[in-house]
């Protein structure tokens, strides 16, 4: 029986570090996955957020129009509401159609993602896996005569 013990022993002697050296493979590829979940994670609740903002900020804007003004200006409130709502300046804009015979104007929102390292800074890559930047974006057709309605919406 001793001389059984005696060979488990040596076998679990031989075996010493070898967990450490498995993990010093694993972690890289562990810390990466865990970096690529957090950000695809918070892109989707950011996602969630600038859907609901940005139609709030096109049925306000859109709807409540001053004299003379034109869908540039519009856009340039869009997007200001949107980046102090969101507190976020990765915030675009572009407007086609006109105010004039129809009065149907189409938005065209995108929201960029910069990923992060747990909140830190990136530069572009973890261990060597490039993060490029992530966007989201929107259309929205609205009638301006039409307060608080829009004509179509979706995600492109």
């Amino acid at each position: 029986m001793m001389r059984y013990m005696n060979a488990i022993c040596r076998k679990l002697a031989d075996r010493s570090g070898q967990m450490t050296v498995e993990l010093c493979a694993v972690l890289p590829v562990v810390i990466v996955i865990a970096a690529i979940l957090v950000n695809v994670m918070t892109f989707f609740g950011e996602c969630a957020e600038f859907d609901r903002v940005a139609r709030n900020s096109v049925r306000l804007c859109s709807s409540s129009l001053p004299e003379g003004a034109d869908a540039s200006s519009v856009s340039g409130k869009i997007v200001a509401m949107i980046s102090a709502e969101m507190e976020s300046d990765d915030v675009n804009c572009e407007s086609s159609g006109s105010l004039g015979a129809q009065g149907y104007v189409t938005y065209s929102l995108e929201y960029s993602y910069t990923p992060t390292l747990f909140g830190l800074p990136l530069r572009a890559s973890v261990f060597g896996v490039p993060m490029p930047k992530i966007s989201h974006s929107i259309q929205m057709a609205v009638d301006p005569y039409a307060p608080g309605k829009w004509l179509s919406s979706g995600v492109i």
